[in-house]
């Protein structure tokens, strides 16, 4: 009675939402069909192979209401991945929501967004580059965030939001530990309105729970207020209290707990120059930071800035430089970095093509790259980028080395990557796309490096259909073992306005 009572007021509130707006609606339905084969669903080394042949099915829905007061969007899907041979049935699903309303037009609007679902996780595969089917692990993830803005007419008086979320990893391998993690924050900063004031409040907060390990919890409240000089120049003095984990393995404590006193200075030099600098106390020590950063748009850019963390100074410098189709990018940078858990899954997003909303399709995301690890590291990465753009194609070739060290200092890893991508547009119904990646991992003791290339085409017959074949090729070499999967695979997208 009460999920139904749920259910009531949620449709209820929808068609409020849409008498109210006098809004354009559309509805969006959405599927897409997959077949596929590959030689080694469970990325195991030869003579340990099993050749699978999974088929799947996305059902999805989204719903667009906007008008002159505001905007609704609400997107839902469910993925049934079937693996034949293991005959094992895995589910994935997902909604999101988004909203913007003028609750009282040039006065008051509220806004707010969320997300749930479960999706699976490539948990164990960090040097796998491209793999849809991995099954045994399960993400589960809420969030949401919300917030309300005060304006007269046109200037707004005050900014007030507030998120929240919960990830869940869990496993139904007892060697591996399951996480999850908690995060939220609140904000209230002051508007346009206020002219040359600027002040502020935040509260930010995360507690992270391990099967095995000690749990970690984290906090940072400030309060900010400061002067802004004709737009060019402004001084900012940030107090408050923090607690997070201690990275610098030669202090004592595994927490840096106690008060944050900062003094921020920001200045725009020129048309396109701008100068930041920082200098104060946090709870691990004495930190400071300066960035100078050029942006000229479609020909010149270039930063170099210096900060001081728990683990020391660190630098970071690059540049950009355009000419016709053409873009050179290098650069390098040390920094801090959390390990997140990135997922194998998917999304959908819900995207209107004109004005007119003539067109609407709804597009499950996918991605590939993936590892489950937690924790921090200290990261210097150097790179160089070249981008060129034509009528009908894009062409990128990427190189990188990057040295992570785990903190507090236990392991360094060095990588070495290098990767091309290719599309190409024949027209507007047909398209290819090439992507060669290379990775190298090495640590003391151990090496190992993976290879992947991927191509798909895609074939639109008419405005709501669209066909995709695919070939996924990874190999990986590592001191005892050389594991070898391909995957080959054919789509069908319908999607109606």
């Amino acid at each position: 009675m009460q999920n139904y009572a749920k259910r009531v007021a949620c449709v209820a509130g929808i068609l409020l939402f849409s008498s109210s707006l006098h809004a354009k609606t559309q509805l969006v339905p959405y599927l897409q069909w997959q077949e596929a084969a590959t030689d080694n669903v469970h990325l195991q080394p030869s003579p340990t192979t099993r050749t699978e042949l999974i088929s799947e099915i996305t059902p999805g829905i989204g719903l667009d209401m906007r008008s002159d007061r505001g905007r609704l969007g609400l997107g839902a899907f469910a993925t049934r991945q079937h693996f034949y041979r293991d005959d094992v049935v895995q589910d994935q699903y997902g909604a999101n929501g988004k909203m913007d309303y003028q609750l009282v037009p040039d006065y008051i609007t509220v806004f707010g967004g969320g997300n749930v679902g479960q999706r699976a996780s490539a948990q164990n595969h960090g040097q796998l580059l491209r793999n849809e089917f991995v099954y045994g692990d399960k993400y589960l993830e809420m969030s949401a965030d919300g917030g309300v803005r005060l304006k007269n007419r046109q200037k707004r008086l005050v900014d007030a939001k507030a998120e929240a979320s919960i990830q869940k990893l869990y496993n139904e391998s007892v060697l591996v530990e399951d996480t999850e993690t908690r995060r939220a924050s609140a904000s209230l900063q002051n508007g346009t309105s206020f002219e040359q004031m600027i002040w502020g409040f935040s509260f930010e907060t995360q507690e992270r729970d391990y099967q095995f390990r000690a749990d970690e919890t984290s906090w940072r409240s400030l309060a900010t207020v400061g002067y802004d000089w004709a737009r060019r120049y402004q001084l900012l003095v940030n107090v408050g209290q923090e607690r997070l984990p201690r990275l610098n393995t030669n202090v004592g404590g595994s927490v840096a707990e106690g008060q944050t006193r900062t003094v921020q200075f920001k200045a725009k030099l020129g048309q396109f120059t701008k100068f930041e600098a920082l200098y104060g106390e946090r709870a691990f020590g004495e930190t400071y930071q300066a960035d100078l950063r050029y942006d000229e748009p479609e020909r010149l850019s270039w930063y170099v800035g210096v900060a001081r963390e728990q683990v020391g100074d660190l630098a970071k410098l690059g540049s950009s430089l355009q000419s016709g189709n053409w873009v050179w990018t290098v650069g390098y940078d040390e920094r801090v970095e959390e390990r997140r858990d990135v997922l194998v899954g998917r999304q959908l997003q819900l995207e209107v093509l004109d004005a007119n909303a003539a067109v609407v399709q709804g597009m499950p995301s996918q991605w590939g790259y993936a590892t489950t690890d937690v924790g921090y590291y200290l990261s210097r990465r150097a790179f160089a980028q070249v981008t060129v753009t034509g009528t009908y194609s894009l062409v990128q070739w990427m190189v990188s080395n990057e040295t992570r060290e785990s903190l507090p200092a236990t392991s360094v890893v060095d990588i070495d990557t290098a990767a091309f991508s290719l599309t190409r547009n024949f027209n507007p119904l047909r398209s290819l796309k090439l992507e060669l990646r290379y990775l190298q991992q090495r640590q003391p003791g151990y090496e190992d490096d993976a290879v992947n290339v991927y191509t798909q085409l895609s074939q639109k017959l008419g405005k709501h259909i669209e066909t995709l074949a695919s070939f996924n090729h990874w190999r990986r070499n590592d001191p005892v073992n050389e594991t070898e999967a391909n995957v080959v695979a054919a789509t069908l997208r319908l999607g109606l306005p």
